[in-house]
């Protein structure tokens, strides 16, 4: 838990603590960096900020607050439309934003709303911006820093070690492609599921920051030289799926395969039963001009993956059958059983490009991560980002 603790220096011990950092050699330049909107869709209006390591200037427009370090700790509260900054000692002012500045390249932060419970250790930057019902929180971060941090996110920690190389890959070029996504709230991607999972810094496993330096600025590109969405899932059930089919938005190389790495995997099977009453409600719902033919069943089968439920004259796409019975993915047969309704399904999520438990299996086997990436996008190319710049 952080605690607020008293912060006691004299002008003069900043200033030379400051002039002593920007001439020493943790001074260092900015990298590509990635903006991440932290905590998003939570509404913050307190936030407290403590150092883990080495020191930080905290910033208002052009003007220096103070310098932090280990033990001390800032409070940034949300006052009608500004940012209040303050330690247990002084209030610094209402800014309408706050920039905290690591002034070491190893340097890391901790996080907490006050009301809360749970801290997120960040590394690098961290601005805060006042918003309209809450404190807006981003981390301005280094792109294979928030790499290091997805791929903890995303998948955890028993992968084998050329499986990380894939993921780290995957959330670089998503990440690229992506950036900018949440231009309209300020920062360039959040920290949920529809951009890519980030619950802060890579803290528990190494092998993770050792797979993205192996890969550092690797990305995949489609035939334009462009960086590809590429789209990954937990498990595709056996057969991954078409782009359109989720999306309506064909993408080259998001074509089914065939694979038999995943069907043993956990997610790999499922089953959810409804009452025949609360599925003919729907059916009624999502047409109303439906009428069920007499003492007929019902029965729907995918031997490949299709993207419409079909029957008695009634069409919806299966990703909002999935999305309105809260499905584990839309490869699922239906069969009716006396008074139920009885999805039984395959595969866990949209099941579009790469599967991931099916590519852990693959790595697992041996296969190299540029096989494996091969194997579930089709017709790219792996190439260094830098390349993409110039």
């Amino acid at each position: 838990m952080i605690e607020l603790t008293t912060i006691k220096k004299s002008r003069r011990e900043i200033l030379l603590l400051f002039l002593f950092l920007i001439t020493s050699p943790y001074c260092f330049s900015q990298s590509e960096r990635i903006n991440v909107g932290l905590l998003s869709g939570k509404k913050i209006t307190r936030l407290l900020v403590a150092p883990v390591s080495d020191v930080y200037s905290v910033f208002a427009g052009d003007s220096m607050l103070t310098l932090i370090k280990l033990n001390d700790v800032l409070s940034l509260s949300l006052i009608n439309d500004s940012v209040e900054v303050k330690n247990i000692s002084q209030i610094f002012g209402k800014f309408k934003s706050v920039q905290i500045i690591a002034l070491a390249k190893l340097a890391t932060l901790k996080i907490k709303p006050a009301d809360g419970k749970t801290e997120t250790h960040l590394d690098d930057d961290l601005h805060v911006n006042s918003g309209k019902n809450s404190l807006i929180i981003i981390n301005s971060v280094d792109l294979d820093n928030y790499v290091a941090g997805v791929v903890e996110a995303e998948t955890g920690y028993s992968a084998p070690d050329e499986y990380y190389k894939i993921q780290a890959i995957m959330c670089r070029t998503f990440a690229i492609e992506s950036k900018g996504k949440h231009k309209a709230e300020g920062y360039d991607l959040c920290d949920r599921e529809h951009c890519q999972v980030f619950k802060g810094r890579n803290n528990r496993k190494p092998e993770i920051k050792l797979a993205v330096a192996a890969t550092s600025g690797i990305v995949l590109v489609d035939s334009t030289n462009k960086p590809i969405f590429a789209a990954y899932h937990s498990n595709c059930g056996g057969q991954t799926d078409y782009s359109e089919n989720v999306w309506k938005t064909e993408k080259s190389y998001l074509k089914p395969v065939i694979d038999t790495f995943c069907i043993s995997s956990r997610n790999a099977n499922w089953e959810k039963v409804i009452s025949v009453n609360d599925w003919e409600k729907y059916l009624v719902k999502q047409n109303k001009n439906y009428i069920k033919p007499t003492d007929s069943l019902y029965c729907f089968y995918q031997p490949e993956r299709k993207s419409d439920f079909e029957l008695f004259g009634t069409k919806i796409p299966l990703t909002q059958v999935r999305k309105d019975f809260k499905l584990s993915s839309t490869l699922f047969h239906i069969e009716q059983n006396s008074d139920n309704i009885i999805f039984t399904g395959r595969g866990s999520g949209h099941g579009v490009g790469l599967c991931q438990q099916g590519a852990i299996e693959m790595a697992r086997r041996g296969y190299s991560y540029k096989k494996i990436l091969g194997y579930y996008y089709k017709g790219v190319r792996l190439v260094n980002y830098s390349q993409l710049k110039n």
